[in-house]
């Protein structure tokens, strides 16, 4: 299940809303230039998909830690990881 979640959000765009790519400035003692391209976002259906990983990974996070603290726990995580999704 997470393997799952995992492969598919690394095809994912960097950014769940399209936002402006940028490229950072040379810094002291590094030759790295960090730089992200614009992100389109994601679409509705990469962001059902996406919901619908994380739903199976919570429920399975029940199977885990079945006291309601532990599912408390999980949907407080989700809920600060992805701003107004609720866990089900």
């Amino acid at each position: 299940m997470q393997a799952e979640h995992d492969q598919f959000a690394q095809l994912l765009p960097w950014s769940a809303e399209p936002m402006a790519g940028w490229k950072s400035d040379k810094q002291l003692h590094s030759d790295y230039l960090s730089e992200k391209e614009d992100s389109p976002g994601y679409t509705p259906e990469q962001a059902e998909r996406l919901a619908g990983c994380r739903a199976r990974i919570l429920e399975r996070s029940d199977v885990l830690a079945p006291r309601r603290e532990g599912r408390r726990h999980w949907r407080a995580c989700w809920a600060v990881a992805i701003p107004g999704e609720r866990g089900h």
